[in-house]
């Protein structure tokens, strides 16, 4: 991974941090090259940076403290035909007349950098990027999103929305305990029935022990509850085997 020296303020972002009345700062993208430095009094007179090489929406920000906030970015190489070191990130923003500048620059010595390879298809290039500035103390700092964050989102609400949905909880629920899914009995004298698992379904256990001989103990279920599979058949001659849970989670 690129070893960079530091994240330093271009003259252009001093100014939007010192300028007298100044209230809103709006990050509105990351640029990543692969310029060569020498040290960071490189970076001052920047207003671009020195060899780019592509460009990326922002995800996040957080404020510090410290009159610091932390911008986070995601690099990748969708459509990268040519390969470059990593050697050189730029931060832009714009005040509050919309004219976006270079605020800020991260940097790496030869030597220190790491390769973005081309997308040739076979590989998929993928790095999250935590950057660290220096904001005025009466910013109202902001940024503007990436269609891949706000995407991203929306793909982990629905994502959520249909794990927790009542109707596949049961879906789930019946292919694990019936051995052959679809909501009906299995054909396997030992698991539940359909109306077993309606049952199961809708009662809360009270963390008692069972007074089935054949049922799991209290310890025993707080046990399974915490344990995570861990792929293998288990020794248990009524239990699952690997390949029947298998079976059951794809169905």
């Amino acid at each position: 991974m690129t070893k960079f020296e530091g994240c330093y303020l271009t003259n252009e972002g001093r100014a939007m941090v010192y300028e007298n009345g100044l209230t809103n700062i709006t990050f509105t993208k990351a640029v990543t090259g692969s310029g060569a430095y020498e040290s960071k009094d490189e970076i001052l007179n920047m207003t671009a940076l020195k060899n780019p090489k592509q460009e990326f929406g922002l995800d996040s920000f957080s404020e510090g403290e410290d009159c610091t906030v932390s911008i986070k970015f995601k690099i990748n190489n969708t459509g990268l035909e040519e390969g470059y070191e990593l050697s050189e990130i730029g931060i832009y923003a714009q005040n509050g007349d919309g004219t976006e500048k270079l605020y800020c620059v991260a940097y790496a010595m030869s030597g220190y950098t790491e390769e973005v390879p081309a997308n040739d298809g076979a590989i998929t290039y993928f790095m999250a990027i935590d950057i660290e500035t220096v904001v005025s103390t009466t910013a109202n700092v902001s940024i503007i999103y990436s269609e891949e964050h706000e995407w991203t989102k929306n793909y982990v609400d629905n994502a959520l929305a249909d794990i927790f949905n009542e109707m596949n909880i049961k879906k789930a629920f019946y292919a694990v305990f019936t051995k052959t899914g679809g909501g009906s009995s299995g054909a396997d004298e030992t698991a539940l029935t359909t109306s077993e698992i309606e049952t199961a379904l809708s009662t809360e256990w009270n963390g008692e022990s069972s007074v089935d001989e054949t049922a799991l103990t209290a310890s025993e279920i707080e046990t399974a509850l915490s344990t995570k599979w861990n792929g293998e058949t288990s020794a248990d001659e009524t239990a699952l085997t690997a390949s029947e849970i298998e079976t059951a989670l794809s169905t």
